[in-house]
């Protein structure tokens, strides 16, 4: 399938199922270096079926290759429950939280960074700006997930008075 920006997307299911399990195979052989796989979840790309995109999909994935680490990238939103529930069930999957911030609102961030704390045990929790194209996404990607971050904080700790 050729996209609007030119470049070609592989759109056949079989061909991509296939590669995929050719690379989970990779990641499980001894001295791969713990090899992760990378899945882009939904936000970010205006050519992907939303209605098929839960992360919930690939639990038979994450079954088949325990060996395999999991990376659901932009917390999977919107199915960032989903996303946080197999970060919790699953040792081999981790959440990864770049690009939520700057690109949905502040109170999507909120709630975002909220429901990944929620569940998802926090060493299985990862953030990276996804900065691109213009140096002040790094920037600004940095300072928003800081903010939301100690906002989260402060509304899941609050000042206990004895």
């Amino acid at each position: 399938m050729l996209r609007s920006d030119g470049r070609i997307r592989t759109a056949d299911k079989p061909v991509n199922d296939h590669i995929v399990h050719m690379a989970m195979d990779i990641g499980t052989l001894p001295g791969t270096c713990h090899l992760h796989m990378q899945f882009h979840t939904v936000l970010g790309d205006n050519d992907i079926c939303v209605a098929v995109s839960s992360p919930a999909h690939m639990q038979p994935l994450i079954v088949a290759y325990p060996s395999t680490q999991v990376v659901l990238l932009h917390a999977a939103y919107p199915f960032t429950r989903e996303a946080v529930y197999l970060t919790n069930v699953y040792h081999n999957v981790y959440l990864d939280l770049g690009l939520v911030c700057p690109v949905i609102s502040a109170l999507g961030q909120l709630e975002v960074m909220r429901q990944a704390l929620e569940t998802a045990p926090t060493n299985k929790i990862i953030w990276s700006t996804d900065g691109h194209w213009w140096p002040e996404t790094y920037y600004l990607s940095s300072r928003q997930s800081r903010g939301v971050l100690y906002q989260v904080r402060s509304i899941c700790t609050p000042d206990v008075q004895v």
